[in-house]
């Protein structure tokens, strides 16, 4: 399947986490020093509580209503979705969710067949390095910070500021994805 070549990248990015490391930062910056660590570690939890809600929020996903055999719910939640982009509610019926017969699932060892062979290591490195940049300085830094001298308070700002910095540039890249497209590897 194709990339879609604009539209979604800068739309993508928005549910990325950086954000939250800006939060967090900030919480940090404030918390610790007033509360604690401990009491900054069960703020952190406390997006576990709407969990529920988020539930019985969230709509099912069509496309887990229809492989379950659920065509009338699926029908119900196109439906909704359809009068709440204001389209034209369309005649849906349990054959609109046919499909084809599925494919076969890919093994490990496709990912290193021809063609496949020095992309696989390269992505899978790709992305340790870039976790290991990511975490190390949303965990990493602020300690080594401390001991360098700096506050506690300060060296979660410069971690809150990186969390911002990366939100930013992931705004900007996926602003970019969109204005000029994307080119395929």
């Amino acid at each position: 399947m194709p990339l879609p070549s604009t539209g979604q990248g800068g739309e993508r990015h928005v549910r990325r986490i950086y954000p939250g490391w800006g939060v967090a930062a900030l919480v940090a910056m404030v918390g610790i020093p007033a509360l604690g660590w401990r009491m900054v570690l069960l703020f952190g939890f406390l997006p576990v509580l709407i969990l529920p809600l988020l539930q019985k929020a969230l709509p099912e996903s069509v496309r887990f209503l229809a492989s379950k055999g659920r065509h009338e719910e699926a029908i119900l939640e196109i439906q909704r979705m359809e009068k709440a982009a204001g389209f034209p509610p369309a005649a849906w019926t349990k054959e609109s969710f046919q499909t084809g017969p599925v494919e076969p699932g890919s093994s490990l060892t496709q990912l290193f067949s021809p063609g496949f062979s020095f992309m696989t290591p390269l992505i899978w490195a790709t992305y340790f390095l870039n976790l290991l940049v990511v975490y190390g300085l949303a965990t990493w830094l602020p300690s080594l910070l401390v001991k360098a001298g700096f506050s506690l308070v300060k060296s979660y700002s410069f971690g809150m500021v990186q969390a911002v910095g990366a939100s930013l540039g992931g705004f900007l890249l996926g602003w970019m994805m969109d204005r000029f497209g994307r080119k395929s590897a």
